[in-house]
């Protein structure tokens, strides 16, 4: 349902003519040339630089037709960018969501080329962001460029949303274009790296430090004191790996890990103060009072088996579950636009991390799917690449599923 117009029977395994000319129209060296840029433009979060990034998507954007230009930003220099290529007058609206920021190089050393380098080779582009998620955006933006070279004028617009902050939960990106009541729209592909399988669905994150309080004593008289890394050591052997009754068919069972673990002040004194950092992954139908009332059971049952725990917990971070049905028209019509493609039916999934798509599923009630050229097991890590081909594939099948997009709502409509 677009707009309260059913098109359930109209979503179907068309081809014609116009689909084969729309990808010959693709220019894989272009969307190569488009991620190359982007990788140059450095926007690692944190800081978050994306101003940079959404100046090189501007004009890639501007070169393939789009007009009506906003930036908005919610501290400087945090940009998020929005441009539409289309008729905006009439017609649905297609979202192409994708961010702009990157996690940080890290250890450049490492790398076998300079992070932001963006080299070439066997087939292959290396540097920051390739895969996440800047190959994802340059295929979009060829996408479009290649419906505008074949002259196809849809009734209804293609929106880019290009974010900043998606990286550290989004706030100052999609959730602040929510905020601003600035998410609308009848469909959303975001082009995350899936390499180039469909995801339905994401677990969410629950991210919080664990405080544990004792009483500082000289550490050659430690049973004077009471050790904060002692009780917090109890918390984190309790809730590390733990198995949750929870389950999911597509998403699995939630888990918990313990990141990171930090606490007192010298060798020779009892630590007074200590804290872990959890993140509880989370499946749909769970909340974030719900996942903190399990965390907050856990550590009673340890303060009732020792009652010199005292544990506080400060939550910083929540990201919800979120999912579509794998017959939801869009879904639908991207499956047919990737078989059309690649000559064979797509894989689905589900995703153990969280996405943008979760703002537009479940505050913004617009059917988002996500699919993507980039390689999962390739984000975030040191050399990480895209494969030049899928880049090519993406950009093809983007192209394909708008022009079904835009073609099935004129003959429903």
């Amino acid at each position: 349902m677009y707009n309260g117009v059913d098109i359930g029977s109209n979503v179907g395994h068309f081809v014609d003519e116009f689909t084969s000319e729309i990808a010959d129209a693709v220019d894989t060296n272009e969307a190569v040339q488009i991620t190359q840029d982007l990788v140059r433009a450095p926007s690692e979060n944190p800081p978050g630089r994306e101003h940079l990034a959404a100046a090189v998507a501007r004009q890639w954007l501007e070169e393939a037709g789009c007009e009506g230009f906003e930036e908005f930003e919610e501290f400087e220099g945090r940009t998020n960018l929005i441009a539409s290529w289309g008729d905006s007058s009439s017609g649905p609206r297609l979202i192409f969501n994708g961010h702009l920021d990157v996690v940080p190089a890290a250890d450049a050393d490492g790398w076998d080329n300079p992070p932001f380098s963006a080299v070439v080779k066997d087939g292959k582009i290396f540097g920051r962001g390739t895969s996440d998620m800047k190959s994802g955006i340059a295929a979009m933006i060829e996408a479009v460029a290649a419906l505008n070279r074949v002259g196809f004028k849809p009734r209804g617009h293609v929106q880019f949303q290009l974010v900043a902050d998606e990286e550290s939960f989004g706030r100052h990106g999609t959730e602040f274009l929510l905020r601003k009541n600035l998410l609308a729209g009848d469909a959303a592909v975001i082009g995350e790296p899936t390499s180039l399988m469909i995801c339905l669905g994401e677990r969410g994150a629950y991210w919080a430090t664990i405080h544990a309080t004792g009483r500082a004593a000289h550490g050659s008289v430690p049973e004077q004191g009471i050790s904060a890394i002692e009780k917090v050591a109890k918390a984190a052997v309790a809730l590390h790996g733990r198995e949750f009754s929870e389950s999911h068919p597509l998403l699995g069972k939630p888990t918990l890990n313990v990141g990171t673990i930090a606490g007192g002040t010298k060798v020779n004194v009892v630590a007074d103060r200590a804290s872990i950092s959890i993140d509880r992954r989370a499946v749909p139908g769970e909340t974030e009072e719900g996942v903190q009332g399990q965390i907050e059971a856990i550590l009673e049952e340890i303060k009732a088996g020792d009652p010199d725990c005292e544990f506080n917990i400060e939550v910083f971070g929540f990201a919800e579950p979120s999912i579509i049905q794998k017959d939801a028209p869009i879904v639908r019509l991207l499956a047919d636009s990737v078989e059309s493609q690649t000559g064979g039916p797509p894989d689905y999934y589900g995703s153990p991390g969280a996405t943008d798509a979760r703002f537009l599923r479940n505050q913004g009630r617009i059917p988002a799917v996500v699919f993507g050229p980039g390689i999962m097991g390739a984000a975030h890590t040191v050399n990480e690449f895209a494969d030049v081909a899928s880049i090519g594939i993406a950009s093809k099948v983007y192209a394909e599923l708008a022009y079904r997009f835009f073609s099935t709502w004129e003959t429903a409509s």
